[in-house]
């Protein structure tokens, strides 16, 4: 909406501030714009057009609605050509693209009680018809008149209607006549598209509207081109900085991968793979992730040894503690019973012993030697001692 950002004056939305809420209108005009889209159309709200007669048959009001949009053609695909009434004929003629040529086309409904307008959700002519209109049609103008001036008609139906409309916003009943005659807009589908020349030619110029992550394309109903992201991007393609890549792993429903984290986002795609320890394509319809054979092994055989260590560990602190039990349970049962006295008893007979054993290991070491001692005497003729009387 703001100079820079429109493509040009023919795409320029300004607010009507004069009105609250603020509506958007389409190329300074009138046109409140309900929607746009970036496949090529955009919503307005039209004029209906009005033929209404006062009981002596005479005019009450009337309008003949136009609608001048040169960048613009009526959508054929979501737009029918409508008349509502019960004295009704309506006509509608435009040009249409490419040729310039007039196109006419119109429809009558009629009917003359109102038991005959039970037919809800039935435009075939009994208070309502209905025409498709071609594609490429522009510089639209509509009419709508009377065979009778309403007289015959006029205790329930007054006004005859017509109007452009998108088919899936309206829906004929025996109420529309009441409903109509408060109504001033209806909406409309428009459809738009860049220039006037198709990709092939338009792309090779510096005012081509596709951005980054784009491709171009021909719509079928309309010269120009449009813009759309590429598989795997979206955004806005005529915005400078183009479309952004989609991050499919975020969201289940865009990839094929068994979960978000077996998933690797890439610039408009993704890839499955298959976490270490697996092997496989990873994805869910196909081969999925399986445990490789190798790694179980390797796995059980750390497994065992640690359970075998646990168990083998356990045991010895079982056993340990055990014992540890059973010699606290000795020295317990050691003192209750003067185990200390006769500890002590024991300890000092063993001193006795040997000290005894000592003495008699000297002796015994002794003994030769005086025996050797004496017999040298004896040789040499005297006696280690002398005997007095």
């Amino acid at each position: 909406m703001t100079p820079g950002c429109y493509l040009n004056e023919s795409f320029l939305i300004t607010c009507n501030t004069s009105v609250s809420p603020h509506r958007p209108q389409l190329v300074n005009g009138n046109l409140e714009v309900t929607s746009i889209t970036l496949e090529g159309q955009v919503e307005i709200l039209h004029y209906v057009a009005k033929d209404c007669y006062n009981r002596n048959g005479t005019t009450a009001d009337r309008n003949f609605p136009q609608l001048r949009t040169a960048m613009f053609t009526i959508s054929n695909d979501r737009n029918k050509f409508i008349a509502v009434g019960c004295d009704t004929k309506a006509q509608i003629w435009a040009e249409r693209e490419h040729n310039n040529n007039t196109y006419f086309t119109g429809c009558m409904a009629y009917c003359e009680k109102t038991d005959a307008l039970h037919l809800n959700d039935s435009c075939s002519g009994v208070g309502c018809c209905q025409v498709s209109i071609p594609s490429g049609l522009k510089n639209l103008n509509m009419s709508v008149s009377s065979y009778y001036n309403h007289t015959r008609v006029w205790d329930f139906n007054p006004c005859s209607y017509a109007f452009v409309v998108d088919e899936s916003k309206f829906s004929f009943s025996d109420k529309s006549f009441g409903e109509l005659a408060h109504k001033e807009f209806l909406p409309m589908a428009l459809d738009w598209a860049i220039g006037n020349e198709p990709c092939n030619v338009s792309e090779h110029k510096p005012d081509y509207a596709c951005k980054q992550s784009s491709i171009c394309y021909n719509p079928e109903n309309r010269s120009g081109y449009l813009c759309k992201c590429k598989d795997g991007y979206n955004g806005n393609p005529y915005h400078p900085d183009g479309c952004e890549d989609i991050d499919e792993c975020k969201d289940s429903s865009l990839h094929n991968c068994i979960s978000e984290r077996n998933c690797f986002n890439t610039p408009g795609s993704y890839k499955c793979f298959c976490t270490k320890g697996f092997y496989g394509d990873g994805e869910k319809d196909r081969k999925g992730c399986m445990r490789n054979q190798a790694n179980v092994i390797k796995i059980s055989i750390v497994i065992g040894l640690c359970v075998l260590v646990v168990i083998v560990g356990s045991s010895w602190l079982f056993f340990i503690n055990k014992k540890r039990k059973l010699l606290n349970m000795k020295k317990k049962f050691f003192k209750q019973n003067g185990g200390l006295l006769l500890q002590q008893e024991l300890h000092e007979q063993r001193v006795s012993t040997e000290t005894v054993k000592i003495f008699t290991q000297k002796r015994l070491r002794m003994q030769p030697k005086t025996m050797m001692r004496a017999k040298l005497l004896e040789r040499e003729g005297s006696a280690p001692f002398t005997k007095v009387s």
